[in-house]
């Protein structure tokens, strides 16, 4: 976590001076330039660990949908980018020939630092990282054929925190309007369960494609 939290500072830095260092330029304030959504498929499992006993938990990834909505702040490379998220994760397992299936549904709320790499007029390429607070929405858990309410039922934790690896390509299409397509890695910082002995968490892969629509004069 402290890791993920170090990098995300350096960037947020990096961005801070290069603002700082460019506030005699007019072109080179930092502004809202385009509002974004995306939709894309999400492949989520969990990442277990039990301090207590030896238990091998071998969870398959599940396949579901995530949506978002973004807004784009640039000065020169630099992106500022808040973004809230719907997210959809969950994982299958099967434990003593019994079949088990999480399905989460997260309000994310994530705010990320882009560099551009790749800066011309018809095609740009970003990556960086974000971090984000997400609130369980809804949680359910099937053993066999049994459904539990997790989100209800007090095990799980309803907050969580994640980081995300980000790499964009956009496309632009006109003056007003790009395609774009994303690749997000994320990692819960936090415990998933409300049990000290073993520790229980979120990891997933977005594929996502979007439209963003130009709003600067």
């Amino acid at each position: 976590m402290k890791n993920w939290i170090l990098l995300f500072s350096v960037f947020a830095l990096n961005l801070a001076n290069a603002q700082e260092n460019n506030n005699t330029d007019e072109t080179q304030k930092l502004e809202l330039k385009k509002i974004a959504f995306m939709g894309g498929l999400t492949f989520s499992s969990f990442i277990f660990d039990d301090t207590q006993i030896s238990i091998n938990n071998q969870y398959e990834y599940k396949a579901d949908a995530s949506l978002g909505l973004n807004f784009e702040f640039e000065t020169n490379r630099h992106l500022l980018r808040p973004e809230l998220m719907y997210r959809r994760t969950g994982a299958f397992s099967t434990i003593n020939d019994t079949k088990l299936s999480w399905s989460l549904s997260y309000l994310d709320l994530n705010l990320a630092y882009l560099y551009r790499v790749l800066d011309n007029e018809k095609f740009k390429i970003a990556t960086g990282l974000s971090v984000g607070a997400g609130y369980m929405m809804d949680g359910k858990q099937y053993i066999g054929q049994t459904l539990y309410e997790a989100s209800d039922d007090g095990f799980l934790n309803r907050f969580d925190l994640c980081a995300n690896f980000l790499l964009n390509f956009n496309f632009s299409l006109s003056s007003k309007v790009d395609l774009f397509a994303e690749y997000r890695f994320g990692l819960s910082l936090l415990n998933l369960e409300k049990d000290d002995n073993q520790s229980t968490r979120n990891m997933f892969h977005v594929i996502g494609l979007g439209l963003a629509f130009n709003i600067a004069e």
